[in-house]
Parts: C-alpha cells; sequence; structure tokens
C-alpha cells in the first residue's frame, strides 16, 4: 500500500487526529467511491492515495468489467451491490449531518478530505471524525452482523 504520509487521511492518522477504525473507514470508502465512480466511467481519484493502491487492487471493488471472458449476468449484479453499497453510505452520510443540523457538512468534510485529497480546516475535523465513524459502522460492522 501507498506510504500513510502521502495523502490527508493518512497525515492525519499519523498526526493522531483519526484513530485506526476511522483511517480504515475513510480508505475503504474512498476506494467505493473510486469503483463506483469507474462503472460510471467517471475518472476519480489522485495516484497518492492510499485507496488507489491495495484497496482498489483486490477484493469487491475490483473492477474489471472491460474482460472479454467475463459474465455478464455477474458483472450486473456487482453493478447492482455496488450501487447499493454507495448510496446507502450516502445516505448514512446525509442523514448524519441532518441529524445534527448541519445537512452538508459531514458528506462534504469526507469528500474534502477522502475523495478530493484536501486537509480539513480545524472546524471540520469533528465533521469528518462523525463520517467516519458512520462509514466504519456501515461498511464494516453491517458486514459483520
Amino acid at each position: 500500500m501507498a506510504s500513510i504520509h502521502g495523502y490527508p487521511l493518512g497525515k492525519l492518522h499519523k498526526q493522531g487526529h483519526i484513530n485506526d477504525d476511522q483511517y480504515a473507514a475513510g480508505n475503504e470508502w474512498a476506494a467505493m467511491v473510486r469503483a463506483y465512480a469507474g462503472m460510471m466511467g467517471i475518472p476519480l481519484g489522485s495516484p497518492k492515495s492510499g485507496s488507489m493502491s491495495d484497496y482498489v487492487a483486490a477484493g469487491f471493488y475490483a473492477w474489471e468489467g472491460d474482460k472479454a471472458d467475463r459474465d455478464p449476468e455477474e458483472d450486473e449484479k456487482r453493478r447492482k451491490r455496488l450501487k447499493d453499497r454507495y448510496d446507502s453510505c450516502y445516505n448514512d452520510l446525509a442523514a448524519v449531518g441532518l441529524s445534527i443540523g448541519k445537512p452538508h457538512a459531514i458528506l462534504e468534510a469526507c469528500r474534502k478530505v477522502c475523495i478530493y485529497e484536501f486537509y480539513p480546516l480545524e472546524h471540520e475535523l469533528g465533521d469528518l471524525r462523525m463520517g467516519l465513524n458512520s462509514l466504519h459502522r456501515k461498511l464494516f460492522k453491517s458486514a459483520c452482523a
């Protein structure tokens, strides 16, 4: 995996601003969003990101829709699962924002750091942590339940 020091989420983790679970959730969500964008034909991401390495290269988010030997029915099932998971995470982030009276703040903080790879402002760190906590519950806890 790329060095965690080379992109904002990794640096925030290294500096102790986010914990291990939040870091994992941010990388997992970024990989999922990039896979969804790839599935839709939208280029997204930075090659220095941790989520652009091991997370994208293997597992559920590996998107190989251009291979001729793929089963079209299985590809469609994967597209649906990915879209459902993407939509579910998006809805959860929006709901957290609404619950605290900041409709777009949580989603935007997560996008800013995990997808667009900009550092959060000091006042955005709490929003980022809340979003990453929500993503961790959605991406990891529900998978175990």
